[in-house]
Formats: structure tokens, C-alpha cells, sequence
């Protein structure tokens, strides 16, 4: 409804009736007035929802009681239909074309008389068209800065062509926070690197028309052509590897066990290529004992045979370890015998619904040590162990927290690449590719089941957000400590903070050799047939490339320290890379 009520005249409950007196009729509903300042000063109010069927209808609004002297005004009451919930659509891809200086009356469907412009036609003819369209600031960096935020100028920071703040919240990360897999291809314009994408190439400022220079994450390249041609390519280049639907990751017990995972026996007459196709398909249904089982029935038929069978290799385990026991005891080894168990990763039982490892929750995270020392020593038989930890003490200047980092994106279950610190009482992830985090309280949340940053107004709450800020400047001491600078994680970044690489030329990046000088020349032109999206940058076709950025146009001889490849070339590359099919 439309309400208004004069200044100081608010506060009257009223009630809102349906079909008074007739059977059947819903439950009225309550609203207490609001002060509009003006009774003529209209304001939209939502009061609630009543379940109503087709046909007249009466409405009664009376007040239960009037606190002032008058109550309100009501200009217009609309019921709004409810769609019945129907089955939820297949949610689409979005695909959104931002060009720059473009007059609206230069596209022939809104009137053009210079050009035409068939396939802006065939987009509206078949969409809608708006003829009102406007912007707020009308120049490049605000304009985009705008787009990206919702905000005026003034309001996201960007009046002029100053730099935007990636750490603001905007509609891409808003995108991903929602499970899409987001790109960013050409024009930024914005002075700092790109959030919120999976994956982004663009250019540097303004760009150049011909054979323009690209800024990736890892560094820059330049790729041959006119520039809107090379943008179109290298857009398709995105559809084209984009995941297929984009989960998190791809180790849920319920959809992502294959045959080999749940060790299916073969139809003897599978070999070769289509042995692997079997044995790697990710069963939705399955015969078993004459039952096709589907949904839940299969969920519980994985989990049990998932279980089944990773408990019988630990139970393997543990009779192989009494064995190695018995035989120190009976060598009358025992005495002498420091015997400690661990292992390289935790592993998920079907916690979280998952399998396999990689994560940092906490069944990944955590593993088994157990240490005995010579006599059987230990802590709970009451024995004098030699170590404090083994007494349940901290040692002097012991660690407060644990730092962890995974690397493998998207690795073979599309687990996030993240790394992130715990502490006694909780863990903070954050997944640098995503610039997602995640922060959870172990002591309330052991389970992990309640992210404190995923709700905006509980992440800006005090205790949330000093929890956060402590833990993220733990976060940062532990990698200054452990002298973590991205190793791995963005390979020319690495590189040209050790000396190896000079990525600041405009040309490209350039291998330094021990002397100082460039052996390998990475700053010639990359002819388009070197370049495929991988990851979340572009990487070199050619296999000598492997982890080198830019890709090489030509294949070296030597290995930018004096020595040599194997075989002076590496097998399968030729000079030229588009020539060799790389």
C-alpha cells in the first residue's frame, strides 16, 4: 500500500481484513503506521501476504486504535499475485558486452542513418531494447567503476580516472560468491589489477589498436592483430574452457564417486580408451543384486562401499603395524626403539558429504601422530617421557597457530586453491584466486558449518571483525616469517622477486641469466596460435614453455643458465610453435 501520515502522528496499529464475515476468510493482517512527515508524503509499505482464490474480494482498513489525532492516508492497496513455486529454472550464463565510446544513434535499431549494424539488430529483435538508458558520469573509469559497484561516483570512490578498490564489494564477486565462473576480458581502466574474476586478461589503460600489449596476472604479453578482432577470440577462447557447471569442487561422495573410486570389476571385454571412459564415469544410477539403485538409495550404496573399503586398507594398516610390534618385541628391540605413526593428509569419511582430502577443514587438515619412545613410553601410562610435548607441555616460544596452503587449482576435484592460519580456537581460509574467505569459530562451530564472514552485518560486527582483522595479521606474519612470496602460486611473480625475471618491461618478460643478462629473449611478439586460456591465465602451447610466461614464439636451446635441454630441444617442438601444431 501507499501510506502517509502527517509529522509526530504515527504509531496507530491497524488491521487489515478480508472478506468479512465470510467463511473461509484469512486471518486479518496488522501494520503500526509510520511517520511520512506529510500526510500527502506517500511511502510503499509491504504489510504482508494473505492466501486468497480467484474472484472478489472485500478489503477493510480500520485502526485497532488511534494514537494521535488523526491516523494516516492510504492512497492505493494493491494485492500483488504470487507465482506458485514452480521448479527452480536452470540458472543461465551471462554474457555481458561492455564496449567503449559507443553513440547510441551509431546502431541501426535505434535509428542509425550512418551505418548499420545487423547483429546489435538481431540481439534486439529477439530482447528487449531500451530507450531510456543513461549513465552517471559519463567517462571511462567512473563509468565502469559505476557499473562494477552500483554506486555513484562519489559514493565508490572513483571521480576521475583515479585507481578503483579491489577490495570493495562489486557484482563480480557477488557472481562468484554465487558459483559463477567469472572472466574479464579487454578494457579495465580502472588502475588496479581485476577482482572478483576467475580469469582476466586486459588491457593496459586506453590499449593499442594493433598488436596490443595484455595485462594477465602473471605478467604481460603481446598477441598480433587488430585488437577488437583478438578481444572476440580470445572471449570465445573463455566459453569455450569454461567449466562445465562450475561446482566448488568435484569430491562429494553423492556425485563425484567413479567406478575406479568404488572399485567396479571391468567387463572383461573393455581395453584401452574405453576401459578408462568406464572406469572414469560417475555412476547416477547402478544394478545392484537385480535393484537399480537411484537418489538416495545410490548415495547410501557409494557411501557404504566408500567406507567399506577405506576401512578395510586402514584395518590393513593397523595388522601390518602389530606385526612390525611384535617382531621389536620379540628381537628385544623395543627397549631401543623410538616408534612414531603420522600421515601425509587427513581424509574426509563423508564429513561434509566429501571425500578425498585438500581442503583445510578440519578433516583434512588434522592427521594422526603418535610417538613412543624407547620402554613403551607415553604420556597417558604415567611413564617420564623425554620431551615436554610428549608431557602435554608447550615449549617455551611454542607456535600459536598453524599456517597451511593448497596449491593444486583445479587440481583433479576443482578444489579452490586457499591457504589460511588456525589458531586454538579458530581458522581463518582465504582463497587468494577467488578473493573469498572463510572464518569459523571451532570452539562454537567444530563442524565448520557457519562461515562468520558469509552474512555481511555479522561480518561487520565487532567481534567478528576484530577476530578477523587479528587473524588476517597473524596470516601476514606467518608468511613473512616462513618468507612465503607466492612460490608457485604465480610463477613470474615469483620469478622476478628472486632476480630470475624482469616482468616490468613493456615488451615482455625477460629471463635473467647469472650474470645478469638476457638469455632468453621473452619479449618478441606471441603469435595468437601460442596462446590458450589454461587456468586462470594464458599459458604457452609449446611444451618447453612449461611454467615460463610469456610463451615463447620460438623454442630455445639452452636453458637460460648456460647449460642446455635435453637433446638440445625438447622432443615434439619445433622451431615455431604454430608450425609444430604446439
Amino acid at each position: 500500500m501507499l501510506q502517509g501520515c502527517g509529522k509526530g502522528h504515527g504509531g496507530s496499529p491497524m488491521k487489515v481484513a478480508f472478506d468479512a464475515g465470510r467463511a473461509g476468510a484469512p486471518e486479518p493482517l496488522s501494520f503500526v503506521v509510520e511517520d511520512t512527515g506529510h500526510f500527502q508524503a506517500f511511502v510503499p509499505r509491504c504489510i504482508g501476504r494473505a492466501t486468497l482464490v480467484a474472484g472478489e474480494h472485500t478489503l477493510r482498513i480500520q485502526p485497532k486504535t488511534i494514537v494521535n489525532v488523526a491516523c494516516c492516508d492510504i492512497r492505493e492497496v494493491r494485492l500483488v499475485p504470487v507465482v506458485p513455486a514452480a521448479k527452480p529454472a536452470k540458472r543461465p550464463n551471462i554474457l555481458f558486452i561492455f564496449t567503449d565510446d559507443h553513440a547510441q544513434h551509431a546502431i541501426s535499431c535505434y535509428g542509425s542513418k550512418v551505418n548499420t549494424t545487423p547483429q546489435l539488430d538481431r540481439l534486439a529483435a529477439v530482447g528487449a531494447r531500451f530507450t531510456n538508458s543513461f549513465v552517471t558520469n559519463s567517462i571511462c573509469s567512473p563509468s565502469r567503476a559505476t557499473l562494477l559497484t552500483g554506486q555513484y561516483s562519489h559514493k565508490n570512490g572513483v571521480p576521475v580516472f583515479n585507481a578503483f578498490d579491489g577490495a570493495r564489494d562489486h557484482v563480480a564477486k557477488r557472481l562468484q560468491a554465487g558459483g559463477y565462473h567469472t572472466g574479464m576480458i579487454e578494457k579495465w581502466h580502472l588502475g588496479t589489477d581485476p577482482t572478483g574474476f576467475d580469469r582476466w586478461i586486459v588491457l593496459p589503460g586506453q590499449g593499442d589498436y594493433w598488436n596490443p600489449e595484455f595485462l594477465v596476472p602473471s605478467g604481460k604479453l603481446t598477441i598480433e592483430g587488430h585488437c577488437t578482432e583478438i578481444t572476440g577470440d580470445l572471449g570465445i577462447e573463455f566459453l569455450k574452457t569454461r567449466p562445465a557447471d562450475l561446482p566448488e569442487n568435484k569430491q562429494a561422495i553423492a556425485r563425484d564417486l567413479t567406478r575406479r573410486d568404488l572399485k567396479l570389476e571391468p567387463p572383461r571385454s573393455l581395453e584401452g580408451k574405453e576401459l578408462q571412459q568406464w572406469l572414469n564415469e560417475k555412476l547416477m544410477s547402478l544394478e545392484v543384486e537385480g535393484r537399480t539403485l537411484t537418489g538416495d538409495d545410490l548415495v547410501r550404496w557409494k557411501y557404504q562401499r566408500f567406507m567399506q573399503d577405506d576401512l578395510a586398507c586402514v584395518q590393513g594398516v593397523d595388522d601390518s603395524i602389530g606385526k612390525v610390534l611384535d617382531f621389536l618385541d620379540e628381537a628385544k628391540l623395543a627397549d631401543d626403539t623410538v616408534v612414531i605413526y603420522t600421515t601425509d593428509n587427513g581424509w574426509y569419511l563423508g564429513d561434509l558429504g566429501l571425500c578425498d582430502k585438500r581442503f583445510m577443514y578440519e578433516p583434512g587438515l588434522r592427521v594422526p601422530l603418535i610417538a613412543r619412545g624407547p620402554a613403551g613410553s607415553r604420556h597417558d601410562a604415567g611413564q617420564e617421557p623425554r620431551a615436554p610435548l610428549l608431557r602435554g607441555e608447550s615449549p617455551a616460544g611454542w607456535r600459536r597457530s598453524v599456517y597451511y596452503r593448497y596449491y593444486h587449482d583445479p587440481g583433479h576435484h576443482d578444489t579452490r586453491a586457499h591457504y589460511g592460519i588456525r589458531t586454538a580456537t579458530h581458522k581463518l581460509i582465504h582463497y587468494w584466486k577467488k578473493d573469498a574467505w572463510e572464518l569459523f569459530d571451532l570452539v562454537a562451530d567444530p563442524y565448520e558449518q557457519h562461515n562468520l564472514l558469509f552474512d555481511a552485518a555479522e561480518a561487520a560486527s565487532r567481534p567478528v571483525a576484530n577476530t578477523f582483522a587479528a587473524l588476517k595479521a597473524e596470516l601476514s606474519q606467518l608468511q613473512r616469517e616462513y618468507q612465503d612470496d607466492g612460490l608457485y602460486a604465480d610463477p613470474c611473480h615469483v620469478a622476478k622477486n628472486r632476480g630470475e625475471w624482469d616482468c616490468s618491461k613493456s615488451s615482455g618478460a625477460r629471463r635473467k641469466d647469472d650474470r645478469g643478462g638476457d638469455s632468453l629473449d621473452r619479449g618478441a611478439i606471441i603469435p595468437p596460435a601460442c596462446i590458450r586460456w589454461t587456468g586462470l591465465s594464458l599459458e604457452g602451447r609449446c611444451p618447453c614453455a612449461m611454467l615460463l610466461w610469456p610463451p615463447l614464439p620460438t623454442c630455445p636451446t639452452t636453458n637460460g643458465r648456460g647449460g642446455s635441454f635435453p637433446g638440445s630441444r625438447p622432443a615434439g617442438c619445433s622451431a615455431a610453435c604454430p608450425a609444430a601444431g604446439a
